[in-house]
């Protein structure tokens, strides 16, 4: 299991010109897939008389997860050499969208390819690449008694409270851990019979 993965700091862009036609690769750091409909909407708004918008993206924490979409060019001719690009920089959740206008001369799938692949690496040549740890997210409930006492063997695993919250009996403390420690935090909630709920891995 990877306990981090490359990804990019900030939204990164290139601009590739061949035989008239213009592509502008966008790159994005993003986390949840559902955030690519609104960031391929914004390149849309911001582009509305492009002739195609192929993108592609491949997940840090599942690297089989990804997509690869051509948007009306030749079967694979923009969505894969997209993510080649993607792939040999070793980047993770970074959304690429190549906006393409068309310039009246027709490249071939060789040029397409070519194209494609080409401004997507300038778009990661301008981008500030960073590693980034994959975090698990929980909750963990503790009697009040036994709140000072959990706080060393947290520590221990490197676990970083983000919020806590005290009731009359309980606490609730909202905390993230390196996915790698996972284990190491669920013997710890066992081996205290305290309850706990896994929130999300991101």
């Amino acid at each position: 299991m990877i306990s981090s993965y490359y990804t990019i700091a900030e939204r990164s862009q290139a601009i590739y010109r061949e035989k008239g036609s213009k592509f502008i690769a966008f790159l994005f750091p993003f986390v949840y897939k559902d955030e690519v409909k609104e960031l391929l909407r914004q390149i849309k708004d911001e582009h509305p008389k492009a002739n195609h918008y192929c993108y592609a993206y491949r997940s840090a924490y599942d690297h089989t997860i990804f997509r690869a979409v051509d948007a009306g060019e030749p079967a694979y001719t923009a969505g894969k050499p997209i993510l080649n690009a993607l792939d040999s920089c070793n980047v993770r959740n970074v959304l690429a969208i190549v906006v393409r206008y068309f310039g009246g001369t027709l490249l071939g799938a060789q040029g397409l390819i070519h194209a494609y692949n080409t401004v997507t690496l300038e778009a990661l040549r301008a981008a500030i690449i960073i590693n980034k740890e994959i975090l698990a997210y929980f909750i963990l409930y503790i009697p009040l008694d036994q709140l000072h006492e959990i706080y060393d063997p947290l520590r221990k695993i490197k676990a970083d409270i983000m919020h806590t919250e005290v009731s009359l009996f309980q606490a609730e403390l909202k905390l993230s851990i390196n996915v790698t420690a996972q284990e190491s935090f669920t013997q710890l909630a066992l081996s205290r019979n305290l309850d706990y709920k896994l929130l999300e891995v991101k």
